[in-house]
């Protein structure tokens, strides 16, 4: 009786440390990046001056522009307006302080993000009261995360309010609910994303498909389901489209296209290397990919998968690190390596959620994978279409952080608890993998001169002057 009291104070006291530890951690990731938001030149990040030109734009006149009115106008209004809303008392007399409190509200919604992806997977974890932690730790110090939060770009808004439909429509499809209020609430959130970005489009078409699924399995045991599936995908779809499809219907009735592309006013887009694509490009995953993370690396250019790995776990396109900087090579090598745990542990992660998803209709993980799949064969397909390196970017992969966050962290809390040796191990690799990324992303450390070039971003030459 003894040892079981001295074995439970044990694993409380450790509990408590972890926790502790876990704060720490969290108001770390907060302060790097408030920090960062001040110390990130204006103007800097993709597309960063266009959008702030929208955001201008729309202070001046609430009519929404044309697609080709400026470089930005053709994508979903959302963050545009709510940010010329939130800019305009200052925007007139202070632009830089205009610009740093949009940057603190995007950083606000990041952190909103990690708290609702912790919430879900909290609701999936059982006993296990790691889970949940490492979920959000890998979110809080994911570099693609911690990068946009200082730009100013729509991809943080879009993937906090698409995590919020797949955390409703998860909380749905495993409670086995048979209300119309929830999917109204699901189709709310995933056409607020899609009036955000275009890749919002997907959470709703994913969240459709797996109520769709659910009736079918459920079809023989529960004749009622089929309807009442049919009601509530049908819900999900129409209340998505009233709030988020009209941005597309006008552009159809307008100009004739659901979402614009090759306008003529991105025609710089095509003079980008490498030009064109091949099958094999989605096959190759360079040496480079770790050697030498940059974008404009010759193998690279010929490697979708290999750069859009080294955008999400580093700054391939060196929009927020210095370029030509030996140092900041070896922090993305170093980085890049430790990330292949999580990424594995992902992978492992979406096999065991696939055997589940066969063997049960009720969870998430018909809603998970099904996401995943759309998402990465939307991102293929758009960067099949357009083939320049600058599209080749991790941050069009977010909306798929809860999934990553949920399957990474259940593979990775069982290792954490397969022996010790084991466990010591991972978490001697997540530790370091976080304190470097925290290091290495922290603008204020000492280690990199920001201002090492007019523009941020790697130096390309155009293909016309390549090909000559």
């Amino acid at each position: 009786m003894r040892t079981e009291g001295l074995s439970s104070k044990g694993i409380g006291e450790g509990r408590k440390v972890f926790i502790v530890a876990f704060g720490v951690a969290v108001v770390v990731a907060v302060m790097q990046r408030i920090a960062n938001a001040f110390l990130y030149p204006m103007f800097w990040g993709f597309d960063s001056s266009a959008n702030w030109d929208y955001i201008k734009l729309l202070t001046h006149s609430w009519a929404l522009p044309a697609p080709d009115a400026a470089w930005a106008t053709a994508h979903p209004p959302l963050f545009y307006y709510v940010g010329a809303a939130l800019t305009r008392p200052l925007i007139g007399s202070d632009e830089g302080m205009a610009m740093l409190a949009l940057r603190l509200v995007t950083i606000g919604l990041g952190f909103l993000m990690v708290w609702l992806i912790a919430r879900c997977v909290r609701q999936y974890a059982g006993d296990d009261s790691t889970r949940p932690f490492i979920a959000a730790a890998l979110v809080l110090f994911m570099p693609c995360h911690i990068y946009m939060s200082a730009m100013v770009g729509e991809e943080i808004w879009a993937s906090t309010l698409i995590t919020l439909a797949l955390v409703l429509a998860a909380t749905d499809l495993s409670a086995n609910e048979r209300g119309l209020a929830r999917p109204a609430l699901i189709g709310m959130a995933g056409g607020l994303a899609a009036l955000a970005k275009l890749t919002g489009v997907l959470v709703v078409v994913a969240c459709v498909g797996a109520y769709g699924l659910r009736a079918i399995r459920l079809r023989r045991a529960e004749p009622a389901a089929i309807s009442m599936g049919i009601k509530q995908a049908a819900i999900i779809a129409l209340v998505a489209g009233l709030v988020g499809g009209w941005f597309y219907a006008r552009n159809l009735i307008e100009y004739g296209y659901l979402y614009p592309h090759d306008l003529p006013i991105h025609a710089k887009m095509h003079t980008m290397p490498p030009g064109e694509r091949e099958v094999s490009d989605f096959l190759r995953l360079p040496v480079a990919t770790f050697r030498d993370p940059n974008a404009m690396n010759p193998d690279l250019l010929r490697s979708i998968w290999g750069t859009t790995y080294a955008s999400w776990w580093f700054d391939a396109h060196r929009h927020f690190l210095p370029r030509n900087n030996r140092t900041v090579n070896h922090a993305g090598t170093l980085i890049l390596t430790l990330a292949l745990l999580p990424t594995f542990a992902f992978g492992v992660g979406c096999l065991r959620g696939l055997r589940r998803a066969i063997g049960s209709p009720h969870g998430p993980d018909s809603l998970f994978l099904t996401m995943i799949v759309i998402s990465l064969a939307g991102y293929a397909h758009f960067v099949w279409q357009n083939p320049q390196f600058a599209v080749l970017k991790g941050s069009y992969l977010m909306g798929l952080s809860l999934p990553f966050a949920y399957y990474a962290s259940e593979v990775l809390s069982g290792w954490t608890r397969s022996g010790r040796a084991q466990s010591l191990l991972v978490w001697a690799l997540l530790i370091v993998l976080f304190v470097s990324v925290t290091v290495v992303f922290y603008l204020g450390n000492g280690l990199w001169n920001l201002i090492d070039s007019e523009f941020p971003g790697m130096r390309w030459i155009p293909i016309q002057k390549l090909k000559m």
